[in-house]
Parts: C-alpha cells; structure tokens; sequence
C-alpha cells in the first residue's frame, strides 16, 4: 500500500475512486478530488448491499473522524483499518457477510465509540481491550457471538456498553474491572442466567438495563451499586425474586419492572429514599406489593399497569410528594380507596381499563390535580358531583363508562381547558352547566348517544376543537360565537342540515361531516364546505347548488370511480356471549361457598386458585368461554347506538345506517333470526344448570374488505342475529348470499357479566 506522504501520488486514490465507481458511491461522500479526499473527516456509506469489499488504500484516509459501513455484504474489513490513526466513531453494523473483526481494530487508539451491530460476527479479537480511549460500545444482533473476551475489562474509560441479542452463555468476570462505566444495558440475552459477582464493582453505575433475558436471579451484591440511579428490569421470564440488598441503593431514582415473573417485592422497596419514579406492569402471577412501599417520601411517580392485584396497598395513600398515579388494565382490581384524598400533592390522575365500580367520592379533594383521566373502568355508572369542586383541574376525560349523566354545575371548574367525554353509550345528554366554562378550548363528545347540544354550546367562545363525531345529533344549535374554533367533526350522526353560523368560523380549519343524510344545505354552506375541501356525502360539485333535493344524496348505491377498496364495516357498542350447561352439584357448590363467578373467571384465566374450588366442580378450562356448548356469539347489538358502514381506504364513509330494526329495514337489508336464547331455553329439561357469560366491547366489531363489488347495494345485505336476553347480536353477515368473513375488527373491553339460570 502506499502512503500519502507524497500527496502527488494518486495511485491509491485511484484505487478508492475505482472502488467507489464500481458500487455506485457517491461524489459527495467519496470526494473526486485528491485534496478534498485527503482532508475527508466522514465516511458513512448506508444500505449499499453491492459492496462486498473495501480496499486496503482505505486506511490511508489519515483526517478520517467517522467512518459507518450499514447494510452491505461485506466479509471482512480490510486491516489496514487500523492505520486511522485519527477515527474517534466506527459503526460497522447490519452486514451479516461480516463474520470477524481484524485484529489491527485494536490499534485505534483515540476510537471513542464502537458500534457494531446486525453483523455476523464469530467472536471478537482479543486485543479490543487496547482501545484505551473507548467510551461507547454497542454489540447486539450478532446471533452466532457466543461470547465475549476477557480481554473487555481492559476498557478502562468505557462508560456505555449495550448488550443484546446474541448467543453469550455468560458475561466475562472482567466486566467488573470496566471502573468508569456508567451506563450497562443487556438485553434479549435469553442464554444468560445470571449476573457476575464482580458487577459489584462497577462503583460509577448510574443505569443499568435488564431486559427480555432469561436471568433466573441477581445478585445480591446489586445491592453494593451506590451510585446507581436508573434500574429498569423488564420482561424477565425467569426471574421469580428480588434480592433485599435492592434497598440499599440509597441514590436509586428511577425503577422500573414489568413482565417479570415475581410474586412480591422485596419489603426493603420502602428504604429507596432517593426514588422519585416507580412503575410495575405485567406481572401476571399474583403480586404482592408491600406496604412499606408507603415509606418512599420523595416518590413523584407511581404506575401500576396489568398487574394481577385485587387491592391497593393502604400506605400507598400515604405517598405525601406523588405527582402522578397511573393505574391501567388491572383486571382484578375492583375498587379505589376514599383515602386517595390524602395525596394531597397529586396533580395528574389516569384510571383506565380497570374494574371499579364506583369512583371514590373523595376524589374531589385532590385540590392540586391538573389532570384526570378515567377510561374504560369496569362498570361505573356515575361520576360524583364532588368532580366540581376540582378547581384546579385543566384537563378532564371520562371515557367508555355507562354513565347516563354528567354532575351538575360543571361550571364552577373554572381551570377545565380540555373536557372528552366519548364512548358512553348511555349518556344521552350533557348539563347545560358545562357551557359555562369559559376557558374551554377542546370540547369532545364523540361516540355517545347525544340526541342534543343544547344552545348553550354557543357560550364557549374560546373554543377551539369541537368533536360531536358517533352521536344521534339530527340538527345543530346556533354557533355563531364560535369564531375561535379550528377544528369540528361531526362524523356519522343524523343531521339533515348545518347551521349557516358555520359561515362566521374564520379559523376553521377543518371540518368533517361523513356518514349524515345531509339534504339540505344552503349554497353559502356548501360553498364555504367546498373552500374547506370537506367531502360531503353524495355530492361531487357544489358550485351553483342552492338545494338539495333528496334523491341527489341517495345512498342506496354507490359508485367506485377512483378508490376501488371497499370495507363495510360495524362500530359501536358489541358483546361476546356464551353459554354451557354446568352440573347441578356444582352450581350448587358455588352457592353455598358464595364464589361470584366474575371472581371464579378471573381465576381460570389467570391461573390462580383464589376462589379454592376443588377439582370436580373446577369447570372453567382456561376461560369460561370455554363453557359454550349452547351458544357461543361475538357481535354487535342491533341498536341506534351501532352503526353499519362503507368506508374507502382512507376511512371516508360512503354509506352508513343505524342498526336498529327500523333504519336497517328501511334501506332494504333483510333481517333473520337464527337463534335465541329463550328457544333454546325452552329445549332443555327442567332443572338443567346454565352459566351464561358476557363480554362487552366497544369499537369495529366486524370488517370485511369486499370484493368485485362495483356497486353496492344494501339490497343485497342479510344480516343474521342470535336473540339474547341483553338484545339482538349480529351473528353473521351476508352480501349476495356470501358470507362475508371478520378480518380485521377491533374493539376495547368495556366490562364482563357472568350468572347462573336454572331452568324453570
């Protein structure tokens, strides 16, 4: 190879340029010019998979900085890789071709960081350990690395190393030796089991990562990491404990685990007294979690998320600086105590997917909450009137309950900027009072069963998104204070006409309105809709339209012009219902012993052994919806509330009807009964034991893309439903006597109900 001493001689250079021609790199990273080559500080060369060499010359690029080669077929580096005298950042990353490193790589002796990850790498040379300078290592995604060189601990300013999927069996001892190291992440490391003891003297931790690996245990020794301020271990599989010592890490501020396989926490949890953020999520066993926890004064943070606990710990409420209380998706979690009042520091509050059924009254004196968020919590019906006294409160939803009614004098929250109240399929109305919070910005009341806004919305004039979207509005109130308004939806309700105070909203910005029989719109309406660029149903042009005549916005047929992918599509509120017969001594266990059936659900379906039923009357499998040998349906209510639409695939509505009786039989679709649950009823013995359960759900319940349909025509829709106690369910779905298949429906729990009926 030649030297660049004398900068005349271009037969190197020649060689790069050649290099470079023949893969197609281009001018601007592999300069044409000898000074500008020479003085080259940046190589980064990505995603070019025609590169399966790199010449020798390449080491004579001594001004070299970074040099990063991603995605190519690359063997090997050529050793002369070791001559950048210069590089401080090399990444060689996702050529799996690249199976070792030369050993010149250890001669790079001011590299700051090293990447090397998605290659094919065997194993690591050994004298690694020279890169004296060294501070950022990265090697994950080399699956055939068995292990690492002792050889690592000789990184004496190494202070980031990042670990993951790959094939180690173990962690070098070495690993303790690395004394400047302050951030260690392993991860989806499913060989390694365990820590090394000499993890003990990474004396300068701050964050150590453990994730999706298949540690069995830790050390105590973790317990010695004093400087440690970050711990997060997540979806361990194997690990079933904690060890104590985890109290000790006095400067510990953020700990974080999920997905483990531990039953409790260790009670030295409440001796953290640095902690300020503490999250446990996924943890499917029954967990127990301390009461000391209440002993962590400076925690800010607490999250509980899909965890297997039927009670909050007390001393949690004793948590005097929380900030911020999220709990999600604990399914067994029935209630929240009255002495939430005690947080008296809380400012955001978010309760979702749990199974409360009711909300604390007490929640109304969180004088310093700023945010409070309930969603899809189990059966609430009510929220207390003590909400209004939350003057403080800027933001507010209360979503996917079955609530009929909001509290009264909602006004006196004089802070509330943003109020969603969606997906209450009950909640029919909302209290004038609402209109009177002045400084409301976002007011969403989509997917409700609103038949009304009253007048008094027009008394929100700092409004600036309004979404009524899913209601059963069939007119608008005056809105013409509305002048600050940027955003309206008014998607699939049943409005005939807008009102011409939409005219006056010069900040407007969008505006939807799919899924209304619109019939009569003015041409000002329509002209300040064509200037939005909102689709209206049925109507290609509105140039010239002063009247809308009926017959123009048929619905009854429509047209593929341009995009030919159809979906029809049913949303709102469903269930999935069942039903099996059960022995008579066994229904009669249950009530002598009082075992609720929601509780006996939980426990098939979660592998526990809370309600203690013995083995012959254990009749659940893995879910009592495997007890189904009379009815099993999973579909939409025939009501008002659902709807059955076309949408394109850009979720523009085409066509759309209610799903009550009425409205689909007026557009043609033929309707028939295939079971019932009293039929069937009817057919068994007298005495016969049944336990019939159901699933509620909210959202798409049913999609079907249809297909060589150049025009539909609801017409030709048959819907079959199952006849239920709780109404009629949509069991199938036919298009010109084609059944028509659910592909890709999606829908969020809205709670569970389980009981037994014994026949006559």
């Amino acid at each position: 190879m030649k030297n660049v001493a004398d900068s005349n001689n271009e037969e190197w250079m020649q060689e790069i340029w050649d290099w470079a021609d023949k893969f197609n790199i281009e001018k601007d990273v592999i300069p044409r010019k000898p000074k500008k080559l020479i003085k080259l500080e940046v190589l980064e060369i990505s995603y070019n998979d025609e590169i399966s060499t790199i010449p020798e010359s390449i080491g004579n690029l001594k001004s070299l900085v970074t040099f990063a080669l991603e995605g190519s077929k690359l063997k090997k580096l050529p050793n002369s890789i070791g001559e950048l005298s210069n590089l401080k950042q090399l990444v060689i990353s996702s050529n799996n071709k690249l199976t070792e490193l030369p050993k010149s790589i250890g001669n790079l002796k001011n590299l700051e960081e090293l990447q090397l990850g998605g290659n094919g790498l065997k194993k690591l040379p050994d004298n690694i350990g020279q890169l004296s300078n060294l501070i950022y290592l990265t090697i994950n995604g080399n699956y055939n690395l068995t292990e690492l060189p002792e050889s690592l601990g000789g990184l004496k300013n190494l202070e980031s190393l990042t670990l993951g999927y790959m094939g180690l069996t173990k962690l070098p001892d070495s690993i303790g030796q690395l004394s400047k190291l302050k951030y260690l992440t392993i991860e989806d490391l499913e060989n390694i089991i365990d820590l090394p003891e000499s993890i003990k003297d990474l004396k300068n931790l701050e964050s150590l990562t453990l994730e999706n690996s298949g540690f069995k245990k830790l050390p105590e020794s973790i317990g010695q990491l004093l400087n440690l301020t970050n711990l997060t271990i997540n979806y361990n599989n194997n690990l079933t404990e904690f060890p104590e010592s985890i109290g000790n890490l006095d400067s510990l501020e953020y700990f974080s685990l999920g997905g483990n396989s531990v039953k409790k926490l260790p009670a030295s949890i409440g001796q953290l007294s640095s902690l300020k953020e503490l999250n446990i999520s996924n943890i499917e066993k029954p967990l127990e979690i301390p009461e000391s926890v209440g002993n962590l004064k400076n925690l800010e943070s607490l999250s509980l998320g899909y965890i297997n606990i039927k009670k909050l710990p007390e001393n949690i409420f004793q948590l005097s600086s929380l900030l911020n209380l999220t709990i999600v998706d604990n399914m067994k979690l029935t209630e929240i105590s009255e002495n939430i009042n005690k947080l008296k520091n809380l400012e955001t509050l978010y309760l979702k997917g749990n199974n409360f059924k009711k909300l604390p009254s007490s929640i109304g004196r969180l004088s310093k909450l700023i945010d409070l968020s309930i969603e899809y919590t189990g059966k609430i019906t009510e929220i207390p009137d003590s909400l209004i006294e939350l003057e403080n409160l800027q933001s507010l939803t209360l979503n996917g309950m079955e609530i009929k009614k909001l509290p009264e004098n909602m006004s006196q929250m004089i802070s509330l900027t943003s109020l969603t109240v969606a997906s209450n399929k009950k909640l029919t109305e909302i209290p004038e009072s609402i209109f009177g919070v002045k400084n409301l910005e976002v007011l969403n009341l989509s997917d409700n069963n609103l038949k009304i806004i009253p007048e008094g919305i027009n008394n929100l004039e700092n409004l600036k998104y309004l979404y009524l979207t899913s209601n059963s509005l069939k007119s608008l109130p005056d809105l013409s204070n509305l002048i600050k308004l940027e955003y309206l939806e008014l998607d699939n309700n049943k409005l005939n006409s807008l009102p011409e105070s939409i005219i006056g909203m010069e900040n407007l910005e969008s505006m939807s309105v799919y899924g209304n029989p619109l019939k009569a719109i003015s041409k000002p309406v329509l002209s300040f809709l064509k200037n939005l660029d909102v689709y209206v149903d049925g109507v290609d042009g509105v140039d010239g339209v002063d009247e809308v005549d009926e017959s123009d916005y048929s619905t009854s047929n429509i047209s593929n012009e341009n995009d030919t992918s159809r979906f029809l599509q049913v949303n709102g509120y469903g269930v999935e219902t069942f039903a099996g017969t059960v022995e008579a001594a066994t229904y009669q266990y249950f009530e002598d012993n009082d075992i609720d059936l929601e509780d006996y659900s939980n426990d098939v379906q979660w592998g526990d052994d809370d309600c203690q039923v013995p083995e012959e009357h254990n009749f659940g499998g893995y879910g009592l919806y495997e007890v189904d040998n009379l009815w099993h349906v999973n579909g939409a209510y025939l009501t008002e509330d659902t709807q059955i639409e076309l949408v394109n695939s850009s979720e523009d509505t085409l066509w759309s009807s209610n799903c009550d009786t009425e409205s689909l039989e007026s557009q043609g679709i033929k309707l028939i009964c295939v079971s019932s649950q009293e039929d069937i009823f009817d057919s068994l013995d007298l005495k016969t034991v049944v336990m019939i359960g159901r699933i509620f759900q909210q959202g798409c319940t049913f999609e079907n893309q249809l297909k060589d349909i150049e025009n539909f025509d609801p017409n030709n829709l048959t819907i079959y439903y199952h006849e239920d106690e709780s109404g009629s369910i949509i069991k199938k779905i036919e298009y010109n006597d084609t059944e028509l298949e659910n592909g890709n429906s999606s829908t969020s729990g809205s709670g569970s109900e389980y009981s037994w009926e014994v026949i006559g």
